[in-house]
């Protein structure tokens, strides 16, 4: 707010209150309703959008999207998903998905891309400038 910089937040809207955030520079987004945690799924972290049912998925990211003023774009939590993910999301009405940067950061967004797999890099409270440039380029 105080620098004017625009920034989407994906929020996991069990944990944090968009009221919180409310900012006209501010752009929310899901980050799930309550499935980031660990150990729910085999492999990797066990995100549980990689195993749970249709059901289980589909209620927890409508929950998000209707606290969020029905937005439509995620961010899987711990970088996994998988198909089965990205067919719910389409069924409940999500437009795109964030993932991880692929090995070393090299994967960049890019028109005409696959909107439910798109590149992200993440940058938190501990970030710096120089982490900002070292993305950009």
């Amino acid at each position: 707010n105080e620098n004017k910089v625009n920034a989407t937040l994906f929020l996991i809207t069990a944990a944090y209150d968009p009221q919180w955030y409310k900012s006209e520079y501010v752009e929310l987004h899901s980050h799930t309703h309550n499935m980031h945690t660990q150990g729910q799924c085999p492999g990797g972290q066990g995100g549980g959008l990689k195993c749970l049912s249709k059901e289980k998925i589909a209620s927890d990211l409508k929950k998000s999207s209707e606290i969020l003023g029905n937005s439509t774009i995620l961010c899987y939590p711990f970088y996994e998903f998988t198909e089965h993910t990205i067919s719910v999301m389409k069924e409940v009405g999500y437009t795109m998905g964030f993932a991880g940067s692929g090995a070393g950061g090299t994967l960049k967004a890019k028109i005409g891309g696959n909107k439910y797999k798109i590149p992200r890099y993440t940058m938190n409270k501990n970030s710096t400038v120089d982490d900002l440039k070292k993305i950009i380029g």
